[in-house]
């Protein structure tokens, strides 16, 4: 019975070292994502990417009543969107993620980097690392729209060939992509 006390005693101490950890861990990776300036970060990337399906419409060859219809459905869903993945709530996953990934070693560390000059330094050219990022992803892609394009027509084309007579009529053509750069 003794033996089963102590080992009782040494599993409380175990397990309340684990949530210590975790705890720890935790506090280290808040102060690592304040350091950061993740949430600035985050909700400019938002705001970005819910920006980019407006832009796109907005430069298409289409009826300008069309434009107004994908516009306010696109703001309908960018609308949704922000709701569902603002900071507030995004911040939680962000944090487990840290915590199930790096050790407070690893934690530790960072923080000593980003609280360094370098380390702010750094986080101060993470906007224009992004800026310039979505420029050269941007380029690619007009590049490769041409190409998506021709492939999609294709892939119509040999549906309509290989699909019965009365079934063509329900395969509409999809219209190209139009992407100009601005």
């Amino acid at each position: 019975m003794k033996k089963f006390v102590i080992l009782v005693i040494m599993l409380l101490f175990s397990v309340q070292g684990i949530a210590d950890e975790v705890a720890s861990k935790r506090a280290a990776t808040e102060k690592l994502l304040d350091l950061f300036d993740m949430d600035e970060s985050y909700n400019q990337t938002i705001k970005k990417a819910m920006r980019m399906p407006i832009d796109f419409f907005e430069s298409q060859n289409m009826p300008e009543e069309e434009k107004i219809q994908a516009k306010k459905s696109v703001e309908k869903s960018v609308k949704i969107t922000r709701e569902n993945f603002s900071w507030e709530k995004m911040k939680p996953m962000f944090v487990d993620i840290y915590v199930e990934t790096l050790s407070l070693e690893d934690l530790e560390g960072l923080i000593k980097f980003y609280e360094s000059p370098l380390g702010q330094r750094f986080v101060k050219k993470q906007p224009q690392i992004g800026e310039a990022t979505m420029s050269k992803m941007q380029e690619l892609m007009q590049k490769i729209v041409a190409e998506l394009d021709q492939a999609t027509q294709q892939a119509l084309i040999k549906i309509k060939t290989t699909t019965a007579p009365d079934e063509k009529e329900t395969v509409k053509q999809t219209p190209s992509l139009d992407i100009q750069k601005k």
